[in-house]
């Protein structure tokens, strides 16, 4: 199961597994405090685009140009591995800009989501 949620709403014991998909940390966020098992740069967009993405009015463009880098061959072995977490468990992914409508790890659970489907039906 795949969740979506920000840094700083208050982790809970049904998030599971904790990752954070940014290329920067976010501010006012202590570690012991959100609970992060992983913080996956890997799979963070390019710091020229993220910067990109603060504009929401571009965010089909920026969703678009996610998804192709995300078609890298070592972004697409790291999606593999938490695409096999979300089928075994409960994985969130947790997005620090603040914004629930227009984050990384909307991107980032779209592609998971087909992945997970796509494992299932094989």
């Amino acid at each position: 199961m795949l969740n979506v949620k920000s840094i700083h709403e208050k982790p809970s014991p049904a998030d599971g597994e904790r990752i954070y998909i940014d290329c920067l940390w976010a501010d006012n966020s202590y570690t012991e405090f959100v609970r992060i098992s992983e913080w996956r740069q890997d799979i963070a967009p390019s710091y020229d685009l993220w910067r990109f993405h603060f504009d929401p009015n571009h965010w089909d463009d920026y969703v678009r140009r996610y998804k192709e880098e995300l078609q890298q061959s070592e972004k697409q072995v790291a999606l593999q591995e938490l695409a096999q977490k979300a089928g075994n468990g409960t994985l969130t992914l947790v997005y620090g800009n603040g914004n629930a409508r227009h984050n990384n790890a909307l991107v980032v659970k779209s592609i998971l989501d087909e992945m997970v489907v796509q494992k299932k039906a094989a």
